[in-house]
């Protein structure tokens, strides 16, 4: 799978009835891993539209995105170092501000225009972001 195959599965995704951190998760999964690990999957599903479908908290398709950064790089014991996924978090966020002007997911939504593409689109440019920046 290449990356823009990659983002055009989390557009699909979404278009299939995907939240967008699922799409995120899923279609960075598929192109990092082969498949998306089942555990991953359903742990992107509630931050779906600004955590549990508030939409008053951090874009979904940022949070699904910051998920991948933990699973690729995150710490599993004390003594190891998270420094790599906090500075490509950090990294993305400015990147994702830059693209939205903000993290909320409303007020994303209002930047980049409502459905029915505008949070397909966010996804899609979300596993952009996330793709070049690890890769």
């Amino acid at each position: 799978m290449t990356k823009d195959q990659a983002c055009e599965r989390a557009f699909e995704l979404m278009a299939n009835g995907m939240h967008c951190s699922e799409a995120v998760v899923q279609a960075a999964g598929e192109y990092l891993w082969g498949n998306c690990p089942d555990i991953l999957a359903r742990a992107s599903s509630p931050f779906g539209g600004g955590v549990a479908g508030t939409h008053d908290e951090i874009c979904g398709a940022l949070s699904g995105a910051i998920l991948i950064i933990g699973a690729r790089y995150g710490r599993v014991l004390a003594d190891e170092s998270d420094d790599k996924a906090y500075a490509l978090s950090q990294q993305l966020r400015e990147q994702f501000i830059a693209y939205a002007s903000t993290t909320r997911c409303d007020d994303v939504k209002t930047a980049v225009g409502q459905e029915p593409a505008g949070c397909k689109v966010v996804a899609q440019e979300t596993v952009r972001m996330l793709l070049d920046l690890i890769d």
